[in-house]
């Protein structure tokens, strides 16, 4: 059931971003099926010169998405509570979150 509502998901944000809903109310609503492509037209909005070492930033991240499950297992076996690994995703979420209301928006991170 899960895959029907990302498949779901995909398809309302070809339909609707960023005609109808921008990055930004995509990330917020539908993050789990279109992060990547919400997070990148935010992060590199106005980089000029800069565009290029983002972009590549933003590729390293994505090897959170070999990090994180291997790390959530590990902390579930170690605990011997599933409950406790889940940990990992809320603050995954939550820095998803934080990103979506405000970090797109500084400027400067100095």
């Amino acid at each position: 059931m899960h895959s029907f509502f990302m498949v779901i998901s995909y398809i309302l944000g070809v339909l609707l971003i960023p005609k109808v809903i921008s990055q930004e109310k995509a990330l917020l609503g539908l993050s789990n099926a279109l992060v990547w492509p919400t997070i990148w037209p935010l992060a590199l909005e106005n980089l000029g010169k800069h565009t290029a070492k983002a972009s590549a930033l933003l590729i390293m991240a994505i090897a959170g998405g070999a990090i994180i499950p291997p790390a959530f297992g590990k902390i579930a076996q170690i605990t011997q509570n599933m409950q406790v690994s889940y940990l990992i995703g809320i603050i995954c979420y939550f820095f998803i979150l934080l990103y979506a209301i405000k970090g797109h928006k500084v400027k400067s991170w100095s």
